[in-house]
């Protein structure tokens, strides 16, 4: 594991912080994230459902990136 001092840390966050800005603005602004974290995915008794694209999601893609991902209200 690596070590950061705090002045290293604060320097890796702020260039992540930008990072993540410059993709936002790439991006319109659009979010990011993965599918259990949209808000068109849907918990159901039989498994996951995305209720923008109307299919049901398999149990290990509720964990990798939504390209169409929007944020939960």
């Amino acid at each position: 594991m690596l070590d950061l001092g705090a002045a290293e840390a604060a320097a890796l966050r702020a260039g992540l912080e930008a990072l993540a800005r410059a993709a936002l603005r790439r991006r319109g602004y659009k979010s990011f994230g993965v599918c259990e974290t949209c808000m068109h995915h849907v918990r159901q008794a039989g498994g996951a459902y995305c209720a923008l694209l109307n299919l049901p999601i398999a149990p290990d893609d509720t964990t990798r990136i939504c390209h169409e991902h929007t944020i939960s209200a």
